[in-house]
């Protein structure tokens, strides 16, 4: 006799009672209902579909189950996810949620209702999962395994109508708080609404990038190998149109929508080369957030895993795909005055190595600004770095200088002189002592 569906089967014989056991597990366990589901039935996050269309990052909410025993403000994102949603799963509702989780990210609250039902449902579940899973017996008894796994069929069914009537907000009106402001919410589609609105809200700075295999959290293998040799490419042949890439394959379109849409790599003076893109593109915060980055590093070094940190919260919110790219052309357009360091080891020529150990791990990686006066400031920067173009054992005197650094020079035009980066590189340079 199934008691859940009132109905009488026959079946052979068996030696296993799955009634008995369901009841003995369900009078066992102690668990909150929050806890219970969290193990046996977690819930997929919810995509914010219109932040994601007009921006081109996906953005998604993780869903997590919490009750009266837990403090929303010690909430956290378990993944890389933009938000959460606190599904409360109490009779008494919360006092004053907090407007974000405890990592920065933005919080919502929805009250469930008809918990009871929903408690009858989940217990019934998680004790046909423990049967199916930890019953020795079921290996050798054919009737008894299908009939649990014909029950565990049916009751997650049951369990998906409960939650989804547990969270009908067309039917319930459930209390919900959004940002710590209670708002009523009359159905799914508003809902989806409301988290596409947060996100414009949290994340305004937030680069709108149409390229769906670099603008990720981790690339694919084909995206990865594509990114590789478009930053080989900036490295080696940025003075070349479209960075003398050929065809159309993945690295091209991740140049075009990357770089050459928003015209960070473009011609000036008949030169080609990297400048900051237009202020009506859709990089424009990033390339300011990266260029603050490295001009805040005047004193000491800054670890470029801080960048990837600041980058990846509000209001930027930016997925790691392009971040090397934009830094790639930051560094470059930068060179005179920007340097980079592996290891604490001054590095006087990038490498396309150096962005591949760079993704793997941004905590060796380091950047410094020297700030260049009296040459730098009479010399426009592009005509300034294509001045110092001119290489012995293929070190660049701008490399040099932000190596040596601004000090006194000695045998300057005959005596003592206080002079900038640049000509202290070109003294060193002229007398064959650079390093």
């Amino acid at each position: 006799h199934r008691r859940l569906w009132d109905e009488l089967r026959l079946w052979e014989g068996s030696d296993f009672n799955v009634d008995a056991e369901v009841a003995a597990l369900i009078e066992q366990e102690r668990s909150p209902l929050a806890s219970l589901l969290a193990e046996n039935y977690p819930l997929k996050p919810l995509v914010a579909q219109r932040h994601s269309y007009k921006t081109g990052t996906l953005r998604y909410f993780e869903r997590q189950y919490v009750d009266a025993s837990q403090d929303l403000a010690q909430l956290h994102c378990s993944n890389d996810a933009d938000g959460l949603i606190a599904c409360w799963l109490d009779e008494e509702l919360p006092d004053q949620p907090p407007a974000e989780t405890m990592d920065g990210k933005p919080l919502l609250v929805l009250c469930a209702t008809k918990l009871g039902v929903l408690r009858i449902q989940a217990l019934e579940f998680a004790a046909l999962e423990k049967i199916q899973t930890n019953t020795a017996q079921l290996q050798t008894d054919v009737v008894a395994r299908r009939e649990v796994q014909y029950r565990l069929f049916h009751t997650k069914r049951l369990l998906d109508e409960s939650l989804s009537q547990a969270f009908d907000l067309a039917l319930n009106r459930n209390a919900c708080w959004i940002q710590g402001q209670q708002e009523i919410i009359s159905n799914a589609t508003e809902l989806n609404g409301k988290l596409s609105e947060v996100c414009h809200k949290v994340y305004h700075q937030t680069p709108i990038l149409w390229n769906e295999l670099i603008n990720r959290r981790e690339l694919t293998s084909q995206g990865a190998k594509a990114r590789r040799e478009l930053i080989e490419a900036m490295l080696e042949r940025s003075d070349h149109e479209r960075l003398g890439l050929e065809g159309y394959g993945p690295e091209v379109a991740m140049y075009y929508s990357l770089l050459s849409e928003t015209e960070i790599h473009r011609q000036e003076e008949d030169t080609w080369g990297f400048y900051p893109p237009r202020k009506d593109s859709g990089l424009w915060t990033l390339w300011q957030a990266i260029e603050e980055f490295c001009f805040q590093a005047k004193e000491k070094q800054q670890s470029l895993d801080k960048l990837y940190e600041d980058l990846g919260v509000p209001p930027y919110g930016i997925k790691q795909g392009a971040i090397p790219v934009l830094l790639a052309a930051v560094l470059l357009y930068h060179v005179d005055d920007v340097g980079f360091y592996k290891d604490g080891t001054f590095i006087p020529i990038l490498g396309a190595e150096h962005f591949e150990l760079l993704v793997k791990d941004a905590s060796r990686f380091a950047v410094k600004y020297f700030e260049i006066t009296g040459l730098r400031l009479a010399t426009p920067p592009a005509k300034l770095i294509a001045s110092f173009q001119r290489t012995r054992s293929g070190v660049k005197i701008s490399q040099v200088a932000a190596a040596w650094g601004s000090q006194e020079c000695d045998g300057v035009g005959g005596g003592e002189a206080s002079i900038s980066v640049c000509e202290k590189a070109t003294c060193l340079y002229n007398q064959n002592e650079a390093p």
